[in-house]
C-alpha cells in the first residue's frame, strides 16, 4: 500500500506534511522525541521507523502504524478512513474491521465491511461466509446488526440468497427483543418469510416459531396459528419448539373463542413431557372451564394452581381476578392481592408476561375503583398504561387513559395537579416508546 497517499487530504487541513513519513517525523519532533525514543515507546525498531519516515517503506502494516499513532497522538481514525480507501487485501481488511469494531464507530464498520465484500482478491462466497461467521461471534448486538445489514444489502444486490436469508433471520432475532418496536419488527420478520427456503431446516423451524409467537404477542391470533402450524409441518420431532408451537396455537384459539379447537390442541399439548407443560395445562383447563360457564370449578382449579405453581403465577392471578370481579367477590380479591409481593419478586421476560402484568394493574384499578378508592384506582390505570406501552400495546394504553378520563367525567371530579403531572409523565414515556 502507498501510505503516502493516505495523508494527502490531511495536508488540506494545514498539518504541514505531504507523506505519512513526514507526518510521523513532524509529530515526533513536536514531542521532542528521537528515533530511539520513539522506538523504545512504540516497540518498532529504529531502522523500521527511519524507513517509514523516509518513505522507503511504502506499505507499513496497520499494527505498526497503530503503535506509532498511539505514541504520537496521531488522529488514528482519520488514517483508518484512508486505509479503507487504499487497502484491497481481504485479511488486512478483516484485521482493520476488528480494529474499528473496538472503536464502536458504526460508520467505519459499514465502510470496512463494504470494502471487504467488494474486494476482488477473494471469492464473494468466501467473504460472505467469513463475515457471517464474524457477526455470529460478536456479542455487541448493534455491531451484529450493522454487519448483517451489510450482508443483506450485498447479498440482495448480487443474488446470493442463502446469506440474504441467514442475515435477515439473525437480524430479526436481535431486533424482535426490542419490545417497544414489536409492530415494526414483526413486519421485518414477515418480509424475511420470503426467503425461508434458503434457511436450514432448524433455522426455518425456529424462525417460524419466533414469528408465530411474535404474532401472538401482537394479538394477531390467526397469523399465529398459521405460522405455528407451519412449525408442526417442519418439525418431525417431539422438540420443545414443537411443543410450544402447539401451546401457542391452543392459546390463540382460546382468545379467538374457538374453545373446541383450543381443547383439541390442549390434548395434543398434554402429550409432551417438558417440565413446564403440566402448569400450562392446568391453567388452560381452568380457563376453558371458565369460558364454558363452569366458574366454580375454574376457581378451584386456579386456586390450586396458585398454591403450587410459580411459572404461571401472573396468569393464574389474572384469571382469578377476572372471575372474582365478575362475581363481585371483593373479599376474595382482597385475599388474592396478598399474592402481589410474589409478582414484585418475579422477573417478567416475554412481551406476553409483561402485558399480563399491565393487565393486572388494570384489573387492580377496576377493583379499587369499585371499592371507592378513586386515587389509587387512577394510579393503577396509569401504571397499566405505562406497562402496556413497553410492549407496543398502545391501544391498551389508550384504553387505560380513556378509563381515567371517563372516571373523572362520570363522577364530575376535577383532576388535581398531581394526577395531571403523572399523565404528563406517562404521555412523555409513551411518546418515547412509540
Amino acid at each position: 500500500m502507498n501510505w503516502q497517499v493516505i495523508v494527502v487530504k490531511l495536508k488540506e487541513k494545514s498539518l504541514g506534511y505531504t507523506t505519512l513519513g513526514e507526518l510521523i517525523k513532524e509529530c515526533r519532533e513536536k514531542k521532542c522525541l528521537s528515533l530511539t525514543d520513539l522506538s523504545n515507546l512504540s516497540g518498532i525498531t529504529k531502522g523500521g521507523l527511519s524507513k517509514i519516515e523516509s518513505g522507503e517503506t511504502k506499505r507499513p502494516e496497520l499494527s505498526t502504524i497503530k503503535s506509532i499513532a498511539n505514541v504520537l497522538d496521531i488522529p488514528y481514525k482519520e488514517i483508518v478512513e484512508h486505509y479503507i480507501e487504499l487497502e484491497q487485501r481481504p485479511e488486512a481488511l478483516r484485521e482493520l474491521l476488528l480494529e474499528v469494531i473496538k472503536f464502536s464507530d458504526n460508520n467505519l464498520i459499514s465502510k470496512v465491511t463494504l470494502k471487504l465484500l467488494q474486494s476482488h482478491q477473494e471469492d464473494t462466497y468466501t467473504s460472505l461466509e467469513k463475515l457471517y461467521g464474524l457477526a455470529e461471534s460478536i456479542s455487541d448486538s448493534q455491531v451484529k446488526i450493522i454487519l448483517y445489514n451489510s450482508i443483506v444489502k450485498y447479498s440482495r444486490q448480487h443474488g446470493i440468497m442463502t446469506y440474504l436469508a441467514k442475515a435477515l433471520f439473525h437480524k430479526y432475532l436481535i431486533e424482535r427483543d426490542d419490545f417497544s418496536r414489536l409492530h415494526e419488527t414483526y413486519q421485518s420478520g414477515k418480509y424475511a418469510l420470503h426467503y425461508t427456503d434458503f434457511l436450514s431446516p432448524n433455522e426455518r423451524t425456529l424462525f417460524l416459531y419466533k414469528l408465530g409467537v411474535h404474532a401472538f404477542n401482537l394479538m394477531l391470533y390467526n397469523e399465529c396459528i398459521e405460522l405455528c402450524e407451519l412449525v408442526l409441518e417442519e418439525d418431525g420431532t417431539e422438540s420443545r419448539i414443537k411443543a410450544d408451537a402447539v401451546g401457542a396455537i391452543c392459546n390463540a384459539y382460546f382468545y379467538l373463542e374457538q374453545y373446541d379447537k383450543a381443547e383439541s390442541y390442549l390434548d395434543v399439548y398434554k402429550g409432551f413431557s417438558f417440565p413446564h407443560i403440566p402448569d400450562n395445562v392446568k391453567l388452560m383447563t381452568a380457563a376453558l372451564n371458565s369460558a364454558r360457564g363452569l366458574v366454580d370449578t375454574a376457581i378451584k382449579q386456579l386456586q390450586k394452581s396458585l398454591e403450587s405453581s410459580r411459572n404461571t403465577t401472573i396468569h393464574v392471578i389474572n384469571r382469578l381476578f377476572e372471575l372474582h370481579l365478575r362475581n363481585n367477590d371483593l373479599q376474595s380479591i382482597e385475599e388474592l392481592l396478598e399474592n402481589e409481593p410474589k409478582l414484585e419478586q418475579q422477573t417478567f421476560i416475554t412481551p406476553y408476561q409483561k402485558s399480563e402484568l399491565a393487565y393486572f394493574y388494570k384489573l387492580k384499578g377496576d377493583f379499587t375503583l369499585r371499592k371507592g378508592d378513586f386515587h389509587d384506582a387512577m394510579n393503577c390505570y396509569i401504571k397499566s398504561a405505562l406497562e402496556y406501552g413497553k410492549v407496543s400495546a398502545h391501544a391498551n394504553s389508550m384504553d387505560c387513559l380513556r378509563l381515567i378520563m371517563d372516571s373523572y367525567i362520570s363522577r364530575n371530579k376535577e383532576m388535581d395537579i398531581s394526577v395531571l403531572q403523572k399523565l404528563k409523565e406517562l404521555y412523555n414515556e409513551i411518546r418515547v416508546i412509540m
